[in-house]
C-alpha cells in the first residue's frame, strides 16, 4: 500500500553507518589540538635556543671588536709598543662606568686600563691579555658562556700579527 519513496531522488539513501561516525570529529580535533600543541612546543624551543646563541654570538663580536681596538691602540703608539704587555686574571676585572684617564700614567697605561675595563663592561665573565714581543702582538679575550642547563664554557679569542 505505501511505498518507501524519497523525497528527493538525487539525494543519496541514509545508511545506519552514518550514526557510527559521530565522534570523529571530536576525536580529528582532538588530534590536530595534539600536533599544534607540540609544534609550538618546538618553536618555544627553536626561540630559546636562538637566543642563546645570539648571545654567544654578541660575546664573539664584541670580543672580535675589543681586540681590533686594542690592536689599533699599540699602532697608534707603536714607539712604546713593549708597554703594552699585560695580563689581567678574571677576579680583577672589574667594570667601572666611570672610568676617566689619568693624566699620570703614559699613554700605554692609560690605553691598557680603559681597554682592559672595556673588556670587564662588554663582556660576561671577561679577562684578557695582551703580549707583545718583538715586533709580534698578541690579544686573547676570554668570557664566560653559558650554555644553558647551568653548563659554563670559557670562550677565548685570540688574535695575533706583526707589527
Amino acid at each position: 500500500m505505501f511505498k518507501n519513496r524519497r523525497i528527493n531522488p538525487s539525494a543519496p539513501a541514509r545508511s545506519m553507518s552514518g550514526r557510527l561516525q559521530r565522534g570523529v570529529s571530536l576525536i580529528e580535533v582532538l588530534v590536530a589540538m595534539t600536533v599544534l600543541a607540540i609544534g609550538l612546543l618546538g618553536m618555544a624551543a627553536l626561540l630559546g635556543n636562538a637566543m642563546q646563541f645570539n648571545q654567544g654570538s654578541q660575546a664573539r663580536t664584541q670580543a672580535v671588536l675589543l681586540s681590533n681596538d686594542m690592536a689599533e691602540r699599540v699602532r697608534a703608539n707603536r714607539p712604546n709598543r713593549a708597554a703594552y704587555t699585560m695580563v689581567v686574571a678574571v677576579d680583577d676585572m672589574n667594570c667601572d662606568p666611570s672610568w676617566a684617564p689619568d693624566v699620570s700614567l703614559t699613554v700605554a697605561q692609560n690605553d691598557l686600563a680603559e681597554w682592559f675595563n672595556s673588556v670587564a663592561c662588554n663582556l660576561p665573565g671577561g679577562f684578557a691579555e695582551v703580549d707583545v714581543t718583538n715586533n709580534t702582538l698578541s690579544i686573547a679575550v676570554g668570557w664566560t658562556d653559558t650554555t644553558g642547563a647551568n653548563v659554563v664554557d670559557e670562550e677565548i679569542f685570540v688574535m695575533s700579527f706583526e707589527i
